[in-house]
């Protein structure tokens, strides 16, 4: 049960007890209370009246850790803004209102760690009156989403490249292809990865071999001329 209720009931109940019991000074208290609880329902209650909250995205779609901007517009209905906050979940915690003004704007510049579509909770205004008896929350429009992409690097060489580092196509495609066609077989050398062991030679000799592999971006093609031969006469 809200404060502001419990204030109104403990007042009533000191009515009837002063009814009963024929106590005058508690027909004072119970009355106070009764006053404060009616008093701080109608401030969130005709503060509240009117009140709209509106949260404009710059972008649907952003890269990891690239920040987003995000405007917040409190708007006063029938009274200026009273006391309160604004709760959002983009914010690092709740924001108080700007107490007496017509509006209230805020920007937030979000960035976002986790690539994946996000799904925003809706801003709310929540209005308290000054002795935190009566609360009113005030939600904002539907919730939004957004879509967060991957960040895009450039790739680079290990040992560097001329053009500052990045791999050029031509150049990287030879250093970095993957060993795949088998060119033959060697001792085996220590430190060698075991997915090169030869295991079908070490069953038959007992001696530890690797296979030697070859990338496919090294390969060239390979043209003999036979120049012992002398000219073929037609």
């Amino acid at each position: 049960m809200r404060p502001a209720a419990l204030t109104a009931l403990l007042g009533v109940f000191l009515l009837l007890t002063a009814a009963t019991f024929d106590g005058e000074p508690l027909y004072v208290v119970g009355v106070a209370f009764v006053l404060v609880a009616l008093l701080a329902s109608g401030w969130v209650l005709l503060g509240g009246l009117g009140v709209r909250i509106d949260r404009d995205l710059s972008a649907r779609t952003a890269l990891e850790e690239q920040p987003v901007e995000v405007r917040l517009r409190v708007r006063a209905g029938l009274l200026p803004l009273t006391t309160g906050t604004v709760q959002e979940p983009l914010l690092a915690g709740p924001v108080v209102l700007a107490f007496g003004r017509r509006e209230m704007r805020l920007r937030i510049a979000a960035t976002f760690a986790r690539r994946g579509r996000r799904t925003l909770e809706a801003p709310v205004v929540v209005l308290r009156d000054p002795l935190g008896l009566a609360v009113r929350t005030v939600r904002g429009a539907a919730p939004a989403e957004i879509l967060v992409l991957p960040r895009v690097l450039p790739v680079r060489s290990l040992d560097g490249a001329a053009d500052g580092g990045v791999l050029s196509p031509r150049a990287g495609r030879a250093r970095i292809a993957a060993e795949v066609e088998l060119d033959g077989i060697r001792p085996y050398r220590p430190g060698a990865s075991a997915s090169r062991i030869h295991w079908s030679v070490f069953a038959r000799t007992g001696e530890l071999y690797e296979r030697r592999l070859s990338a496919d971006a090294d390969a060239r093609p390979l043209v003999v001329l036979d120049a012992r031969s002398g000219p073929a006469e037609d």
